[in-house]
């Protein structure tokens, strides 16, 4: 039984048990033809009465057909057949669920409006941080502050900058990124002048940054909980609290300052 078989038919639908005991079926089918319930067992490394119990379960799904004789045999749908029919379940089930997602969206759409009262929420790591991180800085309108703390060989600029980012400076929206020096530069003592580019400015830290966040609009805060990762590899706090806020936001204003050349 080939592993990717395996993986194949579980992600169309089937259970493991499924999987492997119809995938067993079909390699006995290829040998000797229709199979009972003991063979297949044996074939599959399973306890005869689960063989039994997932038998009934994939002559719902039409995937074997139970030839009556003594002892009943069994006959598996060929694999192409079998996987394309399963296929077009998974589509037929997708567009169920579109519809009545659409059905869903229309009924709540005026629905109910949360009001903004004041939260600290925590953010997983991976792509809930992504996906909350996008939206943020997709509504913003006026600012974003981003202090970032990772150790980087190379210089930033403008132009490498993030495509939500981008867009956001399309917008008119301000972005000012405050960053570690480079650890060429610190090996080297050298004197790093900001990078500015229309509504985008980069400066350096002389000091260690000892915070990584993301402050968008004097509204939402992002604070990463750890500053020595990818920021999307850690979870993070997110707080539309005024005075929170208001705090980082005098800290980022501190730094930005220093962080001009003499």
């Amino acid at each position: 039984m080939r592993e990717d078989n395996l993986k194949t038919f579980m992600g169309l639908g089937l259970t493991y048990q499924q999987a492997k005991i119809y995938l067993a079926t079909y390699d006995l089918c290829t040998s000797i033809g229709a199979a009972p319930i003991k063979l297949i067992a044996k074939t599959s490394a399973t306890a005869r009465q689960n063989v039994n119990q997932t038998m009934l379960s994939l002559q719902e799904l039409d995937l074997v057909e139970k030839i009556l004789e003594s002892p009943p045999k069994f006959k598996p749908l060929p694999l192409k057949k079998a996987a394309e029919m399963l296929l077009n379940k998974k589509r037929q089930q997708l567009q169920t669920l579109k519809t009545a997602t659409k059905k869903l969206s229309e009924k709540t759409e005026h629905e109910y409006v949360f009001e903004e009262n004041c939260e600290l929420v925590l953010i997983p790591k991976g792509e809930a941080h992504r996906r909350r991180i996008f939206e943020l800085i997709d509504g913003a309108q006026e600012g974003v502050k981003s202090i970032m703390t990772l150790p980087m060989s190379t210089f930033w600029s403008p132009e490498d900058i993030p495509d939500s980012l981008q867009k956001a400076i399309d917008r008119g929206v301000e972005v000012q990124i405050l960053s570690n020096q480079p650890k060429k530069v610190q090996n080297e003592h050298e004197t790093v002048s900001p990078r500015k580019r229309d509504f985008c400015e980069v400066r350096y830290s002389k000091v260690p940054l000892p915070v990584m966040c993301c402050l968008v609009d004097q509204r939402e805060l992002f604070l990463n909980l750890e500053t020595n990762r990818d920021p999307t590899a850690t979870c993070v706090l997110c707080t539309n609290n005024f005075g929170i806020i208001t705090i980082v936001d005098d800290y980022f204003c501190r730094a930005w300052q220093k962080a001009d050349p003499i």
